[in-house]
């Protein structure tokens, strides 16, 4: 073999060797980068809402109702969304939003308590479900979107109107029900 081409292969090589090296060192500081990042925790926290006997529900929430004589709401989100989910109360309704767009990963769970309700509205991917059983005189239940529930309800009337994908599930004593279903609004 020549020596003009011991020398280039010999180049070539310590080309590679350092395109190599220079590779793994970035890629080394690209990790420890990240590991300075704050780690997401989920985290608690209390809202102080008025009197409210209605919830209105959008984006990915889900909602765990108890029936008590006093109002509580307990937001538990990550700590780098908790601050973008709203708790508001309008006309004695609650309504709970979010500002953010938020990741597969995400999870909002909010624990409610309240005397009564008279009207649960859910859209987009929210989740409604009570804590043991729910009563009252008349209800109203709207799902739209993807939202969903599991609903134990003790009432004399409910009005029920599903235009959700989700699953809906409804169990208890409910003397009378009205369904509208599939309805286009």
């Amino acid at each position: 073999m020549k020596k003009s081409n011991l020398i280039l292969l010999g180049a070539l090589g310590t080309v590679l060797f350092f395109s190599l090296v220079f590779q793994v060192a970035v890629h080394s500081n690209i990790k420890k980068g990240k590991a300075n990042e704050i780690p997401v925790e989920i985290i608690s926290e209390f809202r102080t809402v008025s009197y409210f006997d209605a919830i209105n529900a959008t984006n990915r929430v889900k909602i765990v109702f108890n029936q008590n004589d006093t109002v509580k709401v307990v937001v538990k989100a990550p700590n780098n969304i908790i601050d973008s989910v709203s708790t508001k109360v309008v006309d004695k309704k609650l309504v709970v939003s979010t500002s953010k767009k938020l990741k597969n990963t995400d999870s909002i769970l909010l624990l409610i308590d309240a005397p009564m309700l008279t009207k649960i509205d859910l859209n987009d991917n929210s989740h409604f479900e009570t804590n043991g059983s729910i009563s009252g005189e008349k209800i109203h239940l709207e799902f739209k979107g993807e939202s969903s529930g599991n609903l134990n309800l003790s009432y004399e009337f409910v009005q029920y109107l599903n235009n959700s994908e989700g699953e809906i599930n409804i169990k208890g004593e409910i003397n009378q029900i009205d369904l509208i279903s599939n309805m286009k609004q």
